[in-house]
């Protein structure tokens, strides 16, 4: 297949599929990971298609390791080489430290972390094996700060921070790039649910002065994807 190649996990919603589309835009070949939003991803393939953009969806529960190894199996089949990939999957959750358990603990950090380190261990290999390829991780503004109620969360995205930077460290001898974005507060399905106060007091918590739209956060991917530098922890907050 000829083209550069984009593989975006969560890609079927939100921030994951405003970026699929934005790499699309920029002429990638596009595969996007999804779990349970099917519907959603084929519409978004059939849309690209229909633009002709090389494009197609995969399911994949990324906690699970045969699951992961499946969609590296089934990317390398269809377009040989991710020449970027785009860890976006994640899960919220919201409870008190005090009152979390050892099953919300495997559950958060197995979706958020778990996914990144699965995806990146296989990736990464045919990345080193070519000399070149980038990844971002999405982290959260929470993963630098830490947010009441959001504990497990806030960890989960800490830890992608943490393995960035090691990862950018080990890659760059090969000329693999490894950043991480963090965005504030953004209007996805995720953050649908809360009021108006209540997301006025997320901004005020993160010092924010607007909510962002998913294509906003997309756009700065894009940009950090296809940048020359490596290690970098990129904050996404719309104030300018």
């Amino acid at each position: 297949m000829k083209g550069r190649t984009v593989l975006v996990t969560g890609g079927a919603k939100g921030i994951g599929k405003a970026t699929a589309f934005a790499f699309a835009n920029a002429g990638y070949n596009v595969i996007i990971a999804y779990n349970s939003s099917e519907a959603a991803a084929y519409e978004m393939v059939g849309e690209l298609q229909r633009r002709e953009i090389n494009c197609c969806a995969f399911r994949a529960d990324l906690t699970k390791r045969q699951d992961v190894e499946n969609l590296y199996k089934q990317c390398k089949e269809t377009f040989g080489f991710a020449d970027t990939v785009i860890n976006n999957a994640g899960v919220c959750h919201y409870n008190l430290a005090t009152f979390d358990d050892y099953d919300n603990y495997n559950a958060v950090m197995n979706a958020n972390f778990g996914s990144v380190f699965g995806i990146c261990r296989l990736f990464a290999r045919d990345m080193i094996d070519r000399q070149t390829g980038s990844i971002v991780n999405l982290s959260s503004v929470w993963g630098a700060r830490g947010a009441a109620t959001e504990s497990l969360y806030s960890a989960s995205k800490s830890a992608i921070i943490g393995y960035t930077k090691s990862l950018a460290k080990e890659l760059k001898p090969s000329g693999v790039k490894a950043n991480c974005v963090l965005p504030g507060y953004v209007q996805t399905d995720m953050n649908a649910r809360f009021s108006h106060e209540e997301q006025q007091a997320a901004l005020k918590s993160m010092r924010q002065k607007r909510i962002l739209t998913p294509e906003e956060v997309a756009c700065e991917i894009l940009k950090v994807a296809e940048c020359e530098k490596t290690g970098q922890l990129v904050k996404i907050y719309g104030n300018r």
